[in-house]
């Protein structure tokens, strides 16, 4: 096992639909390049990463649960992009596994900086 992957990273990519923050990993950039380019993670957005061997195959997903997948991984991308993040409206619901509001609206997740411009 990589060392900058140990079992924290991988036990907080469970609970996190498969996500975790550069911060998470705590290695230098070049390092997480290297396990990018050997498929370990996968770049979601800016500091946040998809630990390729946790997250399952869209293709096995039955019942509606895709949508529910990707609602909860869009919920937890916003909230590991920035160290400051909070979960609100449908992206809190999401991540509280509440369902049945539309799928249609997107996750919104709050950054203390937007109140800076």
């Amino acid at each position: 096992m990589d060392r900058f992957l140990t079992t924290e990273i991988f036990r907080q990519a469970l609970i996190q639909a498969g996500l975790v923050s550069w911060h998470q990993l705590g290695c230098p950039s070049h390092r997480v390049l290297s396990l990018q380019r050997k498929g370990v993670l996968k770049r979601v957005i800016r500091n946040v990463y998809s630990v390729t061997s946790i997250v399952p195959e869209e293709s096995r997903l039955v019942d509606g649960s895709i949508h529910k997948w990707r609602r909860l991984r869009a919920a937890w991308a916003g909230l590991l992009s920035t160290p400051n993040a909070i979960a609100t409206g449908q992206a809190a619901l999401a991540l509280h596994e509440v369902w049945g509001f539309t799928y249609t609206d997107p996750a919104r997740n709050y950054h203390p900086e937007d109140d800076a411009h």
